[in-house]
């Protein structure tokens, strides 16, 4: 090359050398999985502090199974389907009944003996 006005010395310099970027390579590969990672961390975060409701909807079915039984008993024993006259608290008597359990004849006889 020496017709073109570049020394021998410039030459040298611009041949192709051997890669060395091996380890940028894994940098930037390692790099890119720890993004991955952080990015699927901060979406379980936000799945785990997401409200949620307290009742399932089997609660809901229930609630509304009692309160189609309910109107149906008021209209077997004649009473009106308004429930704002003291219905409520007719409820929560028959409620109070269901939930206590019965006495056995074992506890019935101690509390005799008292």
């Amino acid at each position: 090359m020496r017709g073109c006005g570049v020394s021998d010395e410039v030459v040298e310099k611009a041949t192709p050398q051997q890669r060395t970027g091996v380890g940028s390579e894994l940098f930037w590969r390692l790099l890119a999985a720890l993004i991955f990672i952080s990015v699927l961390w901060i979406l379980w975060l936000l799945w785990q502090i997401t409200p949620r409701s307290a009742v399932n909807p089997i609660v809901f079915q229930i609630q509304q199974n009692r309160q189609s039984a309910s109107g149906l008993s008021h209209r077997i024993t004649g009473q009106s389907g308004d429930t704002s006259q003291g219905a409520p608290l007719d409820n929560l008597k028959i409620e109070t009944e269901l939930k206590a359990p019965p006495k056995s004849a074992r506890t019935a006889a101690k509390s005799a003996a008292k």
